[in-house]
């Protein structure tokens, strides 16, 4: 979409409902509270140039590019992170704000993050499973020792 339709679309979302602040934009930008942000429109993500624009992290939201391999242009454009918001084959993290936001490293490069309920309660199923095998498996252990 053009910039007109995504300040409407900031402006007034769907879900967060009306973004409270001065919304304006010409081709290039995107200006919120008289402050411009760059705003062009790629279909190729090969010709992008992050590193002259700056860009340190790249919200990739279009369900595209959704494989490790198909997000290496952004990292070699001079992106420093992909957050991917599908599914994502090959990603070096998934992380699921709630459940497991601390395990971000510096060196992740291709995360997929999940903010979905259903998937935090699942991960979250998952996660009290393995440590509750843990807890048997040492539990066993010390019996098995004691005997």
């Amino acid at each position: 979409s053009n910039s007109e339709k995504s300040c409407t679309l900031i402006k007034y979302d769907s879900v967060h409902g009306k973004f409270n602040a001065d919304l304006n934009y010409d081709r290039n930008h995107l200006i919120i509270n008289d402050n411009k942000i760059s705003f062009s429109q790629e279909s190729k993500i090969e010709d992008i140039n992050w590193k002259k624009f700056g860009v340190d992290y790249v919200f990739e939201c279009t369900g595209k590019f959704n494989s490790k391999d198909k997000l290496l242009p952004h990292l070699n454009n001079g992106a420093k992170k992909v957050i991917v918001s599908a599914p994502c084959k090959g990603s070096d993290k998934t992380i699921v704000f709630g459940v497991n936001e601390t395990e971000l490293k510096k060196e992740d490069k291709e995360l997929r993050r999940e903010q979905n309920k259903r998937y935090r309660e699942k991960y979250r199923e998952i996660l009290n499973l393995k440590k509750q095998r843990a807890y048997h498996k040492e539990n066993f252990e010390k019996k098995r020792i004691e005997k």
